[in-house]
């Protein structure tokens, strides 16, 4: 056995799934400014992390399922799950 760990968003996946939580939450707008201001230097990593985890408060679980199942993988990755798997 052996254990693959690599980043999801924009590279096992086609989007940010932070992104994609806020934005069924109804809370996108405000995330996307918190990115916005980190992008820029304005707060740090973990700051602007916990600044966007707090706007996803009461987020449901079947809400969750839904980003999930509707999660777009790249070209690339399904590639390399098929031999990850045949290996």
């Amino acid at each position: 056995k052996r254990l693959i760990v690599l980043d999801m968003d924009s590279t096992l996946i086609q989007t940010e799934v932070i992104d994609e939580m806020a934005e069924v939450h109804g809370v996108g707008d405000r995330v996307k400014a918190v990115t916005e201001r980190a992008m820029n230097g304005e707060m740090d990593f973990n700051e602007s992390l916990m600044e966007r985890v707090s706007q996803l408060e009461g987020l449901s679980t079947d809400k969750l399922q839904e980003i999930l199942d509707g999660l777009p993988f790249t070209s690339a990755s399904t590639a390399s799950i098929a031999k990850v798997q045949c290996e």
